[in-house]
This record gives structure tokens, C-alpha cells and sequence, in this order.
């Protein structure tokens, strides 16, 4: 999906923990539209049953869990640091004070990118809903006008 597909980190991580079918009905249109392209494309990527999963790469690390939210993930920053985990008891046992402490939402990921190193992956293209769903299926007249925007 990253290299093959050029999708976002973000979008990538969608497909992986795509939200329910009740949920993309009351999104609005355009990001509704996204995720059943994201659904209908990446369906069979998609990761059934309790999970939290950790997943660190040369310039960073991504952290998820299942669309549920039937595991644990918490996760505090303080500073430049970013730690996760599935208790926050855990984080304090090595970060006492941290800055920002939040549980992030049932398939929200949570991205750390280390500063100054270059992005491994295709990640830096962030497209609105519209130019994304045109880029996942390939049948919109956007997907003509889609750029890059610098983060």
C-alpha cells in the first residue's frame, strides 16, 4: 500500500483497521466516500479480531489497534519523546510526568516520525479526501488535478 500504492501512512493504517460500515454512514460525504473506496480496495489487508501492534521502521514508528478498540494502546509525549503502550501505568513507570497522555481512538493511529531523518516509506503525500478516493479508485476526473502538499 506505502510503496506500491503511494498511499499515506495514515490512510494505509485505515485499511489495516478500516471503521465499520454504521460509522463511514455518518462520516461526512467525501471522507464516507474515501473510506468505502479504502474498504472496497483494501478489504482483504484488513485486520479482523482483537490486536494492538507496534511497528517501528528506520525513521520512526506507528502504533495501532484493532477498530474496536478490544485491546489496550495509551499513548504520552513529552518533549520530542512518544511512547506507547497498553497501560499507562507502564508509560509512567518510565516517563513519571509526561506532557500529553491520551488513548487513542479504536483504529486511530499513532505515527512518530524522528526528526531530521529521511522518510523510508511514501508517506509525505497528504491529499484531501477527494484526490485520495480518485487515487485508490482511479475513476474520478480529480485524479487529473491531484498535488502534493508540504507538511
Amino acid at each position: 500500500m506505502l510503496r506500491r500504492h503511494k498511499l499515506p501512512l495514515e490512510l494505509a493504517c485505515k485499511a489495516l483497521a478500516a471503521p465499520l460500515w454504521s460509522e463511514i454512514d455518518r462520516m461526512p460525504e467525501q471522507e464516507a466516500a474515501l473510506m468505502r473506496s479504502v474498504r472496497a480496495v483494501y478489504g482483504p489487508a484488513m485486520l479482523n479480531g482483537p490486536f494492538a501492534i507496534v511497528l517501528g521502521f528506520n525513521g520512526g514508528m506507528v502504533a495501532l489497534n484493532d477498530r474496536i478498540k478490544l485491546r489496550p494502546l495509551v499513548a504520552a509525549r513529552s518533549g520530542s519523546l512518544v511512547m506507547v503502550a497498553s497501560e499507562e501505568s507502564a508509560i509512567r513507570a518510565v516517563m513519571p510526568s509526561p506532557e500529553h497522555v491520551w488513548a487513542p481512538k479504536a483504529g486511530e493511529p499513532v505515527i512518530a516520525r524522528v526528526k531530521g531523518m529521511d522518510w523510508p516509506i511514501h508517506g509525505d503525500l497528504h491529499l484531501g479526501p477527494a484526490e485520495v478516493s480518485c487515487a485508490v479508485t482511479g475513476v474520478e476526473p480529480a485524479c487529473e488535478e491531484a498535488v502534493e502538499v508540504a507538511v
